[in-house]
């Protein structure tokens, strides 16, 4: 039973007068989506439409519908639209998001057992960002390659771009990334923050990355676990029952970097809503504040705290407010200030799709 649930809120900095009121109303209203408990994978990698056109061409050259629930395999080649995702999940727990505009073929899928895996990703044009799974203790490893250059990982987060003339770019999150040509010869190495940009027939130019100037972070403290769902409603970000990892949005950060204490970093150039579900990890109290950062300044802050019971949901939620006179693309707009929702229990259907590996969930319930 839920007691005592509060919000505490401060403003950093000078505030505007807010137009975005209206909009909290948003986010009592749950999105539809795939209900509690999470389905897990049965098959070396899945596809899943996240929204948009999605094209499938299988290895055999044969067309194949791009539907959610798709078995892929090596050759598969998957071509996103201008405004659609698509989501990869391996058998591992390993996901790689699909950003709009992206060519990709599947050349390796070598999970499942207990033993060393490897994924491979080409990436002919476009963005994908992976969340690289570590069930086997760092002995597999994720590449993701373009026709000159590969970036290649044993955990945590990367995301790598092919660009027109054959400029290769990659980034890391969390975990090394070490960036290496064709024949094998290293490049760079990638500590977390880092991204390299390597032109065709050039060097690596190694510097530290962002992907929006303004951030919007949660940290939970406690007995719950956090998931952000980002204003288009699909795509998610945290932790899921029983305390998986979840990281579908590009440069966005999932963390748990002590006990009973996650944190959640997404880029926050948009309005929002951005939705916050908080699972019960058992009967307790917690605390999540959600902070507001543009360019590592903080210009909001909220703070809810309470208790919630194992297996219980709460939601709530924040929208930000823009200078209405400027309008910048999403990687460059500039917080001004935050709203929040009030905190409630939420016994909908869970928004977004997440599709376990039963390696991951057999090790969280272990532990």
């Amino acid at each position: 039973m839920l007691t005592d649930v509060s919000v505490v809120c401060r403003e950093v900095g000078r505030a505007r007068r807010s137009s975005t009121v209206a909009l909290l109303w948003l986010l009592l209203t749950p999105a539809p989506g795939l209900a509690q408990p999470f389905p897990t994978a049965s098959t070396a990698a899945t596809l899943t439409v996240l929204g948009g056109s999605v094209d499938l061409q299988r290895g055999d050259g044969a067309r194949a519908a791009a539907a959610s629930g798709t078995s892929l395999s090596v050759g598969d080649r998957i071509v996103t639209g201008p405004d659609a995702r698509a989501l990869i999940t391996f058998l591992d727990g390993t996901t790689v998001t699909v950003e709009p505009r992206s060519e990709i073929t599947v050349r390796e899928i070598d999970v499942g057992g207990r033993e060393r895996s490897s994924i491979q990703i080409l990436i002919s044009a476009g963005t994908v960002w992976a969340r690289i799974a570590n069930v086997l203790g760092g002995r597999g490893t994720v590449s993701l390659a373009s026709n000159t250059h590969a970036a290649i990982a044993r955990d945590g987060l990367i995301g790598a771009e092919s660009r027109p003339g054959g400029t290769f770019v990659c980034w890391t999150r969390a975990g090394t990334l070490q960036v290496v040509d064709l024949a094998g010869a290293s490049q760079a190495v990638l500590q977390p923050g880092q991204k390299a940009t390597i032109p065709g027939r050039g060097h690596a130019v190694t510097e530290t990355f962002s992907v929006h100037r303004s951030v919007v972070e949660v940290v939970a403290r406690g007995a719950a676990w956090p998931l952000v769902v980002m204003p288009d409603g699909v795509r998610l970000a945290g932790f899921v029952t029983p305390g998986i990892e979840v990281n579908q949005v590009f440069g966005s950060l999932t963390a748990r970097p002590e006990a009973e204490r996650w944190v959640v970093e997404v880029p926050g150039g948009l309005p929002g809503p951005y939705r916050v579900l908080l699972a019960g990890v058992m009967d307790g109290a917690f605390s999540v504040t959600v902070t507001g950062h543009v360019r590592g300044r903080a210009v909001y802050e909220r703070k809810w705290t309470g208790r919630i019971a194992k297996g219980q949901r709460l939601a709530g939620g924040v929208v930000q407010d823009f200078d209405v006179r400027q309008t910048p693309p999403a990687n460059e707009a500039e917080t001004l200030r935050g709203m929040i929702s009030p905190l409630r229990p939420d016994t909908g259907p869970a928004p977004g799709f997440v599709l376990l590996s039963p390696l991951e969930v057999a090790a969280a319930e272990g532990r």
